[in-house]
């Protein structure tokens, strides 16, 4: 077992439930590994969304901060403390974080999702956890989605688990600086799917 490297004592806490929200950094999958294996939600923004202040490279933008929680609402309330201009980093987005505050609704309604359960063939994937992935994409199809391409910022979802209880995730990437789409994206696929509800159990 393991809470994903990284970032996944916060994750892992999160799961627990010893506290509500988290922050990491992502280079290579830090916000969106660990909630993948603990069942909790992580996004990582497009760069520049959370300014970095200090920064050893003031322009660099391969590693940035995000936000991790139990819930979308929880995860953009956070967003929105984080997020927002700052001069003295370059690369900082001029958007208010406030404006991240709510997501609404969310709806999966006729939105266009990429879908790849080995990215073309690329990785191996147990048979359980490519059913499990299928069956995220078919909770899309449901609500009229089509699966097409990717973009930039990117969020992991609970999206079941194995029969032996392990959690499964999935990952959503929206368009570029995109969000706010994005999060109402997953607040569509937390209320279709009701994977973020259930806690994993704890060995």
């Amino acid at each position: 077992m393991t809470a994903g490297g990284s970032s996944g004592g916060a994750a892992a806490a999160l799961a627990a439930g010893m506290h509500v929200l988290a922050d990491g950094n992502d280079m290579g999958g830090s916000l969106r590994l660990p909630p993948g294996y603990c069942n909790v939600i992580g996004l990582r923004p497009s760069a520049g969304r959370v300014p970095v202040y200090p920064a050893t490279d003031g322009y660099a933008g391969l590693s940035v901060q995000g936000p991790m929680a139990r819930t979308v609402d929880d995860l953009a309330l956070l967003l929105s403390v984080m997020a927002g201009p700052d001069r003295r980093s370059p690369i900082s987005l001029e958007e208010p974080g406030r404006s991240f505050a709510e997501v609404g609704e969310g709806s999966l309604a006729g939105r266009r999702i990429a879908f790849s359960p080995d990215l073309g063939g690329a990785v191996d994937v147990e048979d359980e956890v490519a059913s499990s992935v299928w069956t995220a994409a078919a909770s899309c199809e449901t609500h009229v989605c089509h699966v097409t391409a990717t973009g930039h910022p990117a969020i992991a979802m609970p999206a079941g688990f194995t029969d032996a209880g392990t959690p499964l995730g999935v990952q959503f990437v929206g368009r570029h600086r995109g969000e706010r789409d994005l999060m109402a994206l997953a607040k569509g696929f937390e209320s279709a799917t009701h994977y973020a509800a259930r806690r994993p159990h704890l060995h």
